[in-house]
């Protein structure tokens, strides 16, 4: 048995079912998932991957912030207005909660790929067609995640900051470079070894910030 924050998620659900006048049998159909897995995470006996909670997210109208935090982890979605993307003591490492929720540990391996992949895209991020694919893609990529948590936070102020004129040749390439990294399908973290789906974004996106808080 799982502790109480997979407790809080099952109690969450519940109590959206309850309100829908649903049964667990038609979320389980309604989400494609199957009755036992269903109730194993409601139940706190199986922990339930950001795949499921996407599902379960646009299933119950909940948004993904609110079913990650009741899952167990800890993230401070507390909104600043600073004058460039910065990373502050104040917000939680959500890369390391959730290696750590998931029991996985740190590759440098994998860490360096995904910078290599940064680096490769920081030209590109400077020219016209960069930018251009970044203001068509990133929106619909945003919204297909069907999520309101951290990382979607991050995404918009670091566009925000991308499109201001005022922005220095590295902060653009840098800020740019992860932008382009989230809106080019790179599968870097084939989806049969994690059970979330969007954990090498997050890994970029805290990368090119750890970047702009050194310039």
């Amino acid at each position: 048995m799982y502790d109480h924050h997979e407790n809080k998620l099952g109690m969450l659900i519940r109590e959206r079912v309850r309100e829908k006048n649903w049964s667990m049998r038609r979320l389980s159909q309604y989400v494609q998932m199957d009755q036992a897995t269903l109730s194993r995470i409601v139940n706190g006996k199986q922990k339930a991957g950001l795949v499921h909670m996407q599902k379960l997210s646009q299933a119950l109208d909940l948004s993904m912030h609110t079913l990650i935090e009741a899952a167990g982890f800890q993230m401070n979605l507390e909104e600043r207005e600073t004058s460039k993307a910065s990373v502050s003591d104040e917000y939680p490492d959500l890369m390391d909660s959730i290696f750590k929720f998931y029991g996985l540990e740190k590759d440098p391996l994998l860490i360096d790929k995904i910078k290599a992949e940064l680096i490769k895209y920081e030209p590109y991020a400077l020219t016209h067609e960069g930018e251009d694919l970044i203001d068509r893609r990133l929106g619909d990529k945003i919204e297909a995640l069907s999520a309101e948590g951290l990382l979607i936070e991050r995404l918009k102020v670091l566009y925000k900051h991308f499109k201001e004129e005022a922005l220095s040749r590295e902060e653009k390439q840098i800020i740019g470079s992860g932008l382009l990294y989230f809106v080019i399908s790179t599968d870097i973290i084939p989806d049969y070894i994690f059970p979330i789906g969007y954990l090498d974004d997050v890994i970029a996106i805290r990368l090119l910030e750890e970047r702009l808080a050194k310039l």
